[in-house]
Protein backbone atom coordinates (compact mmCIF):
# COMPACT_ATOMS: atom_id res chain seq x y z
CA UNK A 1 0.00 0.00 0.00
CA UNK A 2 0.69 3.64 -0.41
CA UNK A 3 0.80 6.80 1.84
CA UNK A 4 -0.92 9.25 -0.70
CA UNK A 5 -2.02 6.66 -3.41
CA UNK A 6 -5.22 4.43 -3.80
CA UNK A 7 -5.05 2.14 -6.12
CA UNK A 8 -8.04 0.38 -7.91
CA UNK A 9 -9.04 -1.66 -10.39
CA UNK A 10 -12.09 -3.06 -12.43
CA UNK A 11 -11.54 -5.31 -15.46
CA UNK A 12 -8.45 -3.65 -17.50
CA UNK A 13 -9.37 -0.43 -16.16
CA UNK A 14 -6.92 0.86 -13.32
CA UNK A 15 -7.92 3.70 -11.28
CA UNK A 16 -5.13 5.56 -9.74
CA UNK A 17 -6.40 8.30 -6.80
CA UNK A 18 -4.03 11.06 -5.24
CA UNK A 19 -4.75 11.01 -1.62
CA UNK A 20 -3.40 13.50 0.47
CA UNK A 21 -6.62 15.91 0.93
CA UNK A 22 -4.33 17.43 3.77
CA UNK A 23 -2.15 19.25 1.17
CA UNK A 24 -5.70 19.08 -1.30
CA UNK A 25 -3.57 16.44 -2.94
CA UNK A 26 -0.38 18.72 -4.05
CA UNK A 27 2.40 16.58 -5.18
CA UNK A 28 5.27 16.21 -2.76
CA UNK A 29 8.56 13.88 -3.03
CA UNK A 30 6.59 10.84 -1.78
CA UNK A 31 3.59 10.88 -3.67
CA UNK A 32 6.00 11.50 -6.71
CA UNK A 33 8.04 8.30 -5.80
CA UNK A 34 4.72 6.32 -5.01
CA UNK A 35 3.46 7.12 -8.23
CA UNK A 36 6.81 6.55 -10.12
CA UNK A 37 6.67 2.99 -8.89
CA UNK A 38 2.68 2.63 -9.71
CA UNK A 39 3.62 3.50 -13.40
CA UNK A 40 6.22 0.87 -13.44
CA UNK A 41 4.35 -1.89 -12.10
CA UNK A 42 1.65 -1.23 -13.85
CA UNK A 43 3.35 -0.76 -17.26
CA UNK A 44 4.51 -4.26 -16.71
CA UNK A 45 0.95 -5.47 -17.06
CA UNK A 46 -0.77 -6.77 -20.22
CA UNK A 47 -3.90 -6.77 -18.66
CA UNK A 48 -4.42 -3.36 -18.52
CA UNK A 49 -5.62 -1.46 -20.52
CA UNK A 50 -5.96 2.24 -19.18
CA UNK A 51 -4.94 4.25 -16.43
CA UNK A 52 -7.41 6.39 -15.31
CA UNK A 53 -5.93 9.53 -12.47
CA UNK A 54 -8.82 10.32 -10.81
CA UNK A 55 -10.65 14.36 -10.38
CA UNK A 56 -8.62 14.53 -7.40
CA UNK A 57 -5.98 15.68 -9.36
CA UNK A 58 -7.68 18.24 -10.97
CA UNK A 59 -9.17 19.55 -8.18
CA UNK A 60 -5.46 19.51 -6.10
CA UNK A 61 -4.43 21.58 -9.33
CA UNK A 62 -7.26 23.41 -9.41
CA UNK A 63 -7.22 24.69 -6.00
CA UNK A 64 -3.37 25.64 -6.09
CA UNK A 65 -1.42 29.12 -7.55
CA UNK A 66 -0.51 29.05 -10.98
CA UNK A 67 2.77 28.61 -10.46
CA UNK A 68 2.66 25.35 -8.19
CA UNK A 69 -0.11 24.36 -10.72
CA UNK A 70 2.70 24.36 -13.29
CA UNK A 71 5.13 22.01 -11.83
CA UNK A 72 1.96 19.28 -11.14
CA UNK A 73 1.14 19.24 -14.80
CA UNK A 74 5.24 18.90 -15.48
CA UNK A 75 5.25 16.23 -12.75
CA UNK A 76 2.08 14.62 -13.34
CA UNK A 77 3.15 14.32 -17.15
CA UNK A 78 6.77 12.76 -16.93
CA UNK A 79 4.99 10.10 -14.59
CA UNK A 80 2.89 8.69 -17.55
CA UNK A 81 4.62 9.62 -20.81
CA UNK A 82 8.12 8.00 -20.68
CA UNK A 83 7.09 4.69 -22.03
CA UNK A 84 7.73 2.82 -25.01
CA UNK A 85 3.88 2.06 -24.54
CA UNK A 86 2.84 5.57 -23.89
CA UNK A 87 4.43 6.27 -27.86
CA UNK A 88 2.76 3.62 -29.20
CA UNK A 89 0.02 4.36 -27.57
CA UNK A 90 -0.42 7.79 -28.81
CA UNK A 91 1.34 6.65 -32.25
CA UNK A 92 -1.77 4.18 -32.90
CA UNK A 93 -4.14 6.91 -32.07
CA UNK A 94 -2.98 9.11 -34.60
CA UNK A 95 -2.58 6.28 -37.05
CA UNK A 96 -6.12 5.01 -36.31
CA UNK A 97 -4.46 1.77 -35.63
CA UNK A 98 -5.22 -0.88 -32.36
CA UNK A 99 -1.49 -0.12 -30.17
CA UNK A 100 0.76 -3.23 -30.24
CA UNK A 101 1.66 -2.49 -26.47
CA UNK A 102 5.21 -4.34 -25.11
CA UNK A 103 4.87 -3.34 -21.45
CA UNK A 104 7.72 -0.85 -21.67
Amino acid sequence: TWTHVQVTREGAIAQVRLDRPDARNALNALMMRELTEIARLMRRRSDLQAVVLTKEAVNAQANANHYASSFMDRDQYLVTTKTGDFREGVGAFFEKRKPDFKGD
